[in-house]
């Protein structure tokens, strides 16, 4: 009985893994409308991004201002050529968390 479901746990992993849906679209942020001239260029610029709390700070190559050399230093993206810095936490704010996301789709 146990080798049964060991081998339905094992069709029902293959078929989990083999339907892999990408929940989280543009994740490296390099689909682009344009190239980020200011602090926080984020909506508008990025494909299927928005903030929808503070002001999210989108940075790219392609920048000029808000390339890798940015006013809270240097950092190189994990993948590719973009990213996006949030702040979570300030000491002289208590209210300062700032958040993006997509919108849902509805297909």
């Amino acid at each position: 009985m146990a080798k049964f479901w060991f081998i339905v746990l094992l069709l029902v992993c293959s078929f989990c893994l083999q339907a892999r849906i990408n929940l989280v679209p543009n994740p490296s942020f390099e689909d682009t409308l344009g190239c980020p001239q200011f602090y926080p260029d984020l909506n508008g610029k990025v494909v299927d991004w928005y903030s929808f709390r503070g002001t999210p700070d989108y940075f790219n190559i392609c920048s000029s201002g808000c390339g890798y050399n940015n006013q809270t230093g240097y950092q190189l993206p994990r993948t590719g050529v973009a990213y996006v810095g949030v702040a979570t936490y300030a000491v002289a704010q208590s209210d300062v968390g700032e958040h993006l996301g997509i919108k849902p789709s509805l297909n």
